[in-house]
Parts: C-alpha cells; structure tokens; sequence
C-alpha cells in the first residue's frame, strides 16, 4: 500500500482457454465502484502494458488530476 499516491491494481491468472492472463485498474475505492479494469493474455512488453493503463475507463482524468490533486 502507498499512500497519497495513485492506486493501481494488477493482478493475474490462469485462464484455461487463454492461459496466463494479466489485468490492471484503477486501484482503492475504483476498483470495488467502477470495476475499471483491462486485460492481456501474459506475457506482455512495456508498450502493452502502457496501452492497457490508457484503456481503463477514467484513467486520463485520473492520471491528469482533478480538483487540485
């Protein structure tokens, strides 16, 4: 846990079909409200995981801030 920073979660499984699957969302109280989350089948680059942050519903305002955070 980090406080007074921007929460994430990431979290992964196997998937019968799929295999070994990620997922990540927005974390905290985001998480449990919007279920905000994408996934990839494991493994990803760092260019996949980037463009699964910018695929969350809401992560632009989150990320950019609102009301003076």
């Amino acid at each position: 846990m980090v406080h007074d920073e921007m929460e994430l979660i990431l979290g992964g499984l196997f998937d019968e079909q799929f295999g070994p699957v990620i997922m990540v969302g927005l974390g905290g109280v985001y998480t449990k409200l919007f279920q905000p989350v994408t996934w990839r089948i494991a493994p990803i680059s760092a260019s996949e995981a980037e463009e699964m942050i910018h695929e969350i519903k809401g992560s632009k305002r989150y990320f950019e801030g609102a009301r003076g955070e």
